[in-house]
């Protein structure tokens, strides 16, 4: 049986997953911090723990190739939207600066 707190912390995950994703589908700038710092804690929590490099230990399972494709993932999505905001930051910096001739 699954402990109240565990799942509970699952389903606010869900939860604040599928809020970022609804913001990112409809264009909201900013919906892409939240997704970084999601991102982040999941591959840190995943990372962590034990379990999941005895699953890659035993060989190319599911469960392995589905803990190795989570975890490539989500380094895509923090490398991709890091790069994104860098970017955007530069854009609007160059903006706010007036160019003397």
């Amino acid at each position: 049986m699954v402990p109240p707190w565990l799942f509970f912390s699952i389903f606010a995950g869900w939860a604040l997953y599928l809020a970022v994703a609804v913001g990112m589908a409809t264009g909201r700038e900013k919906a892409y911090p939240p997704a970084l710092v999601l991102s982040i804690a999941t591959l840190a929590v995943s990372l962590s723990q034990p379990e999941h490099y005895s699953l890659a230990d035993a060989g190319p399972t599911l469960a392995s190739l589905t803990f190795v494709a989570g975890s490539l993932l989500q380094v895509g999505v923090i490398f991709f939207i890091t790069s994104f905001l860098i970017l955007r930051r530069r854009q609007s910096s160059a903006r706010a600066i007036p160019v003397q001739r």
